[in-house]
């Protein structure tokens, strides 16, 4: 497997299939994603980088509100600029090897490529 098809494989798995789910609301959580990309609960800043990408990954966007959504229930949160941010990028290399377009890689503030 080459490393774009690894990284492909790696979004897919870890993010859940919230498409698929249609829980209730429970309502307004005090879940807030700052401008600067970090997390809070409850005015405190989430520092465990597990947890956040834990919620990151039941994270959705209807178009109009963000949500924390799992089989069981869907929570509002607040987004204050974007949930996530380009720390870093680079040029894909692997594309040119495979005669592809080339392309850029961008690593967010979760450390996701």
């Amino acid at each position: 497997m080459n490393k774009i098809d690894a990284l492909i494989k790696q979004y897919v798995t870890t993010h859940a299939p919230t498409e698929n789910w249609s829980a209730p609301s429970c309502g307004f959580s005090d879940i807030k994603i700052a401008a600067d990309g970090r997390w809070f609960h409850q005015g405190r800043e989430i520092k465990r980088q597990s947890l956040v990408s834990l919620f990151a990954s039941v994270l959705t966007f209807d178009g109009q509100q963000y949500w924390l959504k799992t089989p069981a229930e869907s929570c509002e949160i607040e987004v204050l600029a974007h949930p996530f941010i380009i720390e870093q990028w680079r040029y894909c290399d692997e594309a040119s090897a495979l005669e592809l377009s080339p392309c850029i890689i961008a690593i967010d503030n979760l450390g996701r490529e």
